[in-house]
């Protein structure tokens, strides 16, 4: 299932799935809705330079969150 996420609360602390309504916290565990219990699939991000990404990975697709 993909998931959509907007803030819970001006300081953005939680999110909530535009799909289920389900709360998630900082570590995506959901804590409340639907998906209660469950967890989303942990990445393992290695931080980069986008002028040292882009030499070697020329056709990465560069996205930008929806207006509003």
């Amino acid at each position: 299932m993909r998931l959509t996420f907007e803030e819970a609360n001006a300081d953005a602390t939680a999110l909530i799935d535009r799909e289920t309504r389900s709360r998630w916290d900082a570590y995506g565990n959901s804590t409340s809705g639907k998906l209660k219990g469950t967890q989303l699939e942990i990445l393992i991000l290695q931080p980069e330079y986008w002028f040292a990404w882009s030499e070697f990975h020329p056709k990465t697709t560069i996205f930008a969150p929806p207006p509003r």
